[in-house]
């Protein structure tokens, strides 16, 4: 098969969304279509850790995202849709709220819902006294929190609100705090927020899109094609949300371990569009984006 349709194929090849070090060293890997792998980057091994074919409670992950790992080896981990994959990501953006935050005991094998009912799951942050973990609710602009240790253990609060963008990542940052990636601004234009008070608008778009998807599966069955296949990939996939994305603000919101906001840092040229992840290393900023071949940095000032 040409590299030109393995390219478009990577419900077969893969698509890596989350990485995660454990207290050994070991690397854990999230694609987004087979699961969590765990990589021992010593020896180069790799083993199925979490495997995305088994149902859990009462439905099979179809997109896991993001992770985060506790220290006595649980897995907290994203499932950004129980409906829809990569592929479909569209349909997402147009009310999909099969959205959880799991945790996987990896002894046992057992796993637990611990938040259900988001819009699109995403980036995972464990405290880090693991008092709590916390979820972004990319399509709702918000971040919950799970309890795990004091009064409130075993319950779910959100707990950031009215982001002004929609969050991708959680990065952990200095003294226990964390930073949330907005990676688009909720500011005009936005086509997700434009939409969101319409859901019979929502249903429309849902449905010319599966319409076309069937019109255009039933042409690459008769006669197989790149250029079909290409149409089919796109047209669904995480990279047609380019055409929801008409503006290109990225904040980066900087909070403390209790969720007070203490800085903000703000892209408006275009030069950090739709950035998802960030790093502080070595006097610089680091970013990440799944939109862009590159890694992005800004020396610090002071």
């Amino acid at each position: 098969m040409s590299s030109f349709l393995e390219k478009h194929k990577d419900g077969h090849c893969g698509h890596i969304l989350g990485l995660e070090f454990d207290k050994a060293g070991n690397l854990f890997v999230v694609d987004c279509y087979t699961g969590i792998y765990k990589v021992n980057i010593t020896t180069g091994a790799v083993s199925l850790a979490i495997p995305a074919n088994k149902p859990i409670d009462g439905e099979v992950p179809q997109l896991p995202d993001d992770v985060d790992i506790g220290s006595d080896g649980s897995i907290y981990w994203s499932d950004a849709s129980a409906k829809f994959p990569l592929h479909k990501f569209v349909l997402s953006i147009l009310g999909d709220t099969s959205g959880r935050l799991i945790r996987t005991n990896l002894k046992t094998g057992k796993s637990e819902v611990l938040v259900k009912g988001l819009r699109f799951a995403n980036g995972v942050f464990l405290a880090d006294d693991e008092s709590y973990v916390a979820v972004a609710e990319t399509f709702a602009s918000r971040v919950h929190r799970y309890w795990l240790k004091g009064p409130k253990k075993g319950t779910a609060e959100i707990f950031i609100d009215n982001l002004p963008g929609y969050p991708d990542n959680i990065s952990p940052y200095k003294n226990g705090g964390f930073v949330v990636n907005a990676l688009i601004s909720r500011e005009s234009p936005d086509m997700i927020g434009a939409l969101a008070p319409f859901p019979n608008v929502r249903k429309f778009f849902a449905r010319v899109i599966a319409l076309s998807e069937i019109a255009l599966q039933k042409m690459y069955d008769a006669y197989p094609n790149s250029a079909v296949q290409f149409a089919l990939y796109h047209l669904q996939h995480l990279d047609a949300a380019l055409v929801f994305i008409q503006n290109h603000h990225y904040t980066a919101l900087f909070y403390d371990r209790n969720g007070k906001l203490t800085k903000a840092l703000h892209s408006t040229d275009g030069s950090l569009p739709a950035t998802s992840d960030f790093a502080e290393l070595g006097g610089y900023y680091y970013f990440g984006s799944p939109f862009n071949p590159f890694l992005s940095r800004k020396k610090i000032s002071y």
